[in-house]
């Protein structure tokens, strides 16, 4: 009976060891992800970005998904998303609001 009782208490450490390296690893992961999202706010060119900043050259700069979670890296002519295929550019029907 006692064995019984050991090898119960052993899977339950087991789980709750487990389940609480795996909080740690999805609080790091979380903190990094932070990390990315600030580091590409501050680093990001708006559409009409400023000429001549010493972060992005207008030869180099590349169109960055607006959209949340995705934030890819795509070429200045592409049209959508390379990772989510979102259209990367707005475009407004004029005629739609008279």
């Amino acid at each position: 009976m006692i064995v019984a009782d050991a090898g119960i208490a052993v899977w339950i450490i087991g789980f709750l060891l487990i389940g609480v390296l795996g909080f740690c690893v999805m609080i790091v992961a979380l903190v990094f992800r932070f990390i990315g999202w600030t580091f590409r706010a501050i680093t990001r060119v708006s559409a009409g970005g400023k000429a001549g900043s010493p972060l992005h050259s207008v030869r180099h700069r590349r169109l960055i998904c607006p959209h949340r979670g995705c934030g890819h890296s795509n070429d200045p002519t592409a049209l959508f998303c390379a990772r989510c295929g979102r259209p990367l550019r707005r475009t407004y029907d004029v005629d739609a609001y008279g």
